[in-house]
């Protein structure tokens, strides 16, 4: 497990230590409630990978693909979808998130927990954000392979 408190954006040398750690990964699940920053860390973790500026909320529309530039991971493109509004496997399967999940393209994906049984095969990681009372946030990253 790693842990970290920062602020809000995360300081770029923070940033890029946890994108370290997430690299081998592309599945990464963001788990924190509302207005925990879920939203505003893909932001940020875009003006690194080169989609930060297309990044808006994909509550309604569930997945947002970004089409990436020059970044230090290789990345063409990232899904990111946002399951909050989803009751079921099979509305997320109808949405099309597991095809994104299986598509071995970067995935970042807000309120994870529906999907969560389907990925027991796959290698992911959970990075697990609070609102500290310093109004910053604590980070706890696991992940599982």
């Amino acid at each position: 497990m790693y842990q970290f408190s920062a602020t809000e954006p995360i300081p770029d040398d923070l940033l890029r230590e946890l994108i370290g750690k997430l690299k081998d990964f592309r599945i990464w699940c963001l788990e924190g409630k509302l207005g925990a920053g879920k939203t505003s860390l893909i932001r940020s973790i875009g003006n690194l990978l080169g989609f930060g500026d297309q990044v808006s909320s994909p509550s309604f529309s569930v997945i947002q693909p970004y089409e990436c530039s020059t970044n230090p991971l290789g990345l063409d493109l990232v899904y990111h979808m946002d399951l909050y509004r989803l009751h079921n496997v099979q509305e997320a399967q109808d949405a099309g998130v597991l095809d994104c999940v299986y598509s071995g393209e970067l995935c970042i994906i807000e309120w994870p927990e529906l999907i969560l049984p389907l990925l027991e095969h796959e290698k992911y990681a959970i990075l697990n954000i609070q609102v500290n009372t310093n109004n910053g946030r604590d980070y706890r990253l696991n992940t599982f392979e």
